[in-house]
């Protein structure tokens, strides 16, 4: 008697103690068999990795854990055998709730003890509208991140993102941002309404060089921004008519 009550006490504990790692957020594992047929392998944290026809050569064990990510919004997705290349790509699908539009799906690499992000090339936004999705070409490590959480965004608001230290629309122009005047226009390269940026300088719409806030001349391309009622000659301001 004392024995069996010894054993249920400890399922008991060790029951306890699993529910207790489900409810404190810690890894979740889902495992599946896959072979060269293909299949799919779905998580209830909303992970799915498919797996098309011919991507195994033989009957694999699929693994898939789920982990807290480097940031509070993120989630890593470790798929195992880690590093295994497949012959077709798969595609991985996270679920990634109402704000699925600004977040992104990346490839995490451990380079030199040190973990390196690289995008995915086909990485979107899932036909579902609450996803994100890509193929992949081997199995490894993969997070997804969220919005002004996401490193690769540098904070920038949503539909741009960090090149070269400047904020930008996602395609590359240089977009105005918080108190740039040319923030509609990707042209303008930050300057002034009614103004675009050429060989570096702020000139209105059409090539000539305006004279900026303290110049009289700003209306009048010929003034070479002198007062109003001067003009440019030879490099002096002079009334209009030549006269000093």
């Amino acid at each position: 008697m004392k024995r069996l009550n010894a054993i249920k006490m400890m399922v008991t504990l060790v029951s306890a103690a699993a529910t207790l790692s489900a409810c404190g957020g810690h890894s979740q594992t889902t495992s599946a068999r896959i072979g060269p047929d293909g299949g799919t392998l779905a998580t209830p944290g909303g992970v799915s990795l498919r797996l098309a026809a011919g991507a195994v050569s033989s009957e694999t064990e699929v693994t898939v854990t789920e982990q807290p990510g480097r940031t509070s919004s993120a989630r890593r997705v470790v798929i195992e055998p880690a590093g295994l290349a497949l012959a077709v790509a798969a595609t991985l699908r996270v679920e990634a709730g109402d704000d699925s539009a600004t977040a992104r799906l990346v490839e995490i690499r451990r380079e030199a003890e040190v973990e390196v992000e690289h995008g995915l090339e086909t990485e979107r936004h899932g036909q579902d509208g609450r996803s994100r999705e890509a193929e992949i070409g081997r199995f490894g490590t993969f997070e997804l991140r969220h919005g002004a959480d996401d490193p690769g965004t540098g904070g920038c608001p949503a539909g741009q993102e960090l090149e070269d230290g400047a904020c930008k629309p996602h395609g590359g122009a240089v977009g105005g941002g918080v108190g740039g005047g040319g923030a509609d226009d990707p042209g303008t390269g930050g300057c002034p309404a009614g103004q675009e940026l050429e060989d570096g300088v702020c000139k209105p719409h059409g090539g000539a060089v305006g004279g900026g806030a303290g110049g009289g001349g700003a209306d009048d391309p010929g003034t070479g921004g002198c007062p109003v009622g001067q003009e440019l000659e030879d490099g002096v301001c002079t009334p209009h008519g030549g006269g000093r």
